[in-house]
């Protein structure tokens, strides 16, 4: 029994260990928006691309509008020693800004 016990605590810190090593790399077949840059010190964690999808949406008035177009998933996250929490809203402030400027 202890045998089976140190067998599955080595495999387990084995899988800790591998996914600590991959996990600062953007996943495979992913890319950035084509329209928006990437901020520093950010991973591609999940990717989805669509030629044609929709997306339901709220506006103010807390109606339902549905977009359909070409539709991206990008989950972004931050390396690991990345930046601060504070300069990741200041980049965060800055990239909306640069967004909304684009329309």
């Amino acid at each position: 029994m202890k045998f089976i016990s140190k067998v599955c605590t080595t495999i387990l810190i084995l899988l800790i260990m591998l996914g600590i090593t991959y996990a600062n790399k953007d996943r495979k077949g992913s890319s950035d928006h084509p329209l928006i840059s990437r901020m520093p010190d950010f991973w591609i964690a999940a990717y989805q691309e669509s030629e044609y999808d929709s997306h339901a949406f709220r506006d103010s008035a807390n109606n339902k509008i549905n977009i359909e177009g070409h539709k991206y998933f990008i989950e972004y996250r931050l390396k690991k020693g990345g930046w601060s929490a504070l300069s990741c809203q200041l980049e965060h402030y800055r990239f909306r800004q640069k967004a909304e400027s684009k329309g």
